[in-house]
């Protein structure tokens, strides 16, 4: 008997859980996936330059929200992005690497930031229903690997060769920084029953390049900053 008033109590409350519009409801979770255009944008550098070097990336992650007042809320979590860029290269081309040297043509150089991101954003609901919020706040994330993939037809054998390096460091010091921190913009949906999409702006604000790599073997250092630079449109599930 107790058992059946347990279970009885059980499905009580999650039938009240589900009916409860998503609106309501002052603390959430959930999670966002979807898909991403990055590249990675030098200082005093045109839009076309920067357009040249765009490369569609994928992400998702978990969220926690807190409802502070009706329409006012703030949100952190941590999920996973691959920033980076993509780069055609001219006709031909040379790429190196698994110990040979190819001349390809429709080369390309990849760049890939597999990286941990933790955002704080404040949302401002709208309208009486609040299912559209506009959002801002920052992020932080770090880089546990980086890669660069150069591909192409090699132009002798007319095969596909791909490469990828993971070792972008010389001497000990790494060429790129694995560590950004910037600003995001977006805009959402959700609907009452906690599902629906976003966009978001994202902007850098750390310098990609480490001097370091450049200085400890002699080189002069880049006189221009890198920053990464992305879009991205998902799909939000809240409980």
């Amino acid at each position: 008997m107790k058992k059946m008033i347990f279970v009885l109590s059980l499905m009580t409350g999650l039938s009240t859980f589900g009916k409860e519009p998503i609106t309501d409801k002052k603390i959430m979770i959930g999670f966002n996936i979807g898909t991403s255009a990055n590249t990675a944008y030098f200082e005093d550098e045109n839009k076309n330059d920067t357009k040249n070097r765009t490369k569609v990336g994928g992400f998702g992650g978990f969220t926690f929200e807190g409802r502070l007042a009706d329409k006012f809320s703030l949100e952190t979590g941590v999920g996973f992005v691959n920033k980076g860029a993509s780069q055609a290269l001219g006709d031909p081309a040379v790429i190196a690497g698994d110990g040979k040297i190819h001349v390809v043509k429709n080369g390309r150089n990849t760049l890939n930031f597999q990286s941990i991101e933790v955002p704080l954003i404040a949302k401002v609901y709208l309208g009486k229903k609040k299912i559209f919020n506009v959002n801002a706040g920052g992020f932080f994330s770090y880089a546990f690997k980086i890669n660069m993939v150069s591909s192409g037809k090699d132009v002798g054998t007319n095969k596909n060769v791909s490469i990828k390096n993971d070792k972008l460091e010389l001497l000990g010091k790494k060429m790129f920084n694995p560590i950004d921190a910037g600003v995001n913009l977006g805009f959402e949906f959700i609907s009452q029953k906690g599902f629906g999409a976003g966009l978001k702006l994202n902007q850098g604000l750390v310098n990609g390049m480490n001097k370091d790599f450049f200085t400890n073997v002699g080189l002069p250092a880049p006189d221009k900053k890198m920053f990464h630079t992305g879009v991205q449109l998902y799909f939000i599930a809240k409980f």
